[in-house]
């Protein structure tokens, strides 16, 4: 293969791609007008954005903090909403 061949090869494989990815972001877009959801930001397919503060964190509080969450979950399993709802009788 020829080096002219080879660019021509690169070049049409570089617009393959590019093409394929301005038709997933306009799908993307039409698709979620269509369910009647907000269109992404064309900053949600940077890979290389920082993200937001907003999305789920790691807690970093240790032995304390993983004592205080089971101890948190134990109450919670006492304090229903519907008690009885959906529990069988005795």
């Amino acid at each position: 293969m020829s080096f002219p061949a080879f660019g021509a090869f690169l070049l049409a494989l570089l617009a393959i791609i590019l093409i394929s990815a301005i038709a997933w972001i306009i799908f993307i877009h039409l698709r979620a007008r269509r369910l009647g959801l907000p269109t992404p930001t064309l900053t949600s397919y940077n890979p290389f954005a920082s993200r937001s503060s907003y999305t789920p964190q790691a807690r970093t509080g240790g032995l304390i903090g993983w004592i205080s969450d089971k101890f948190r979950n134990i109450r919670a399993r006492r304090s229903r909403t519907a008690g009885g709802a959906y529990e069988e009788p005795l």
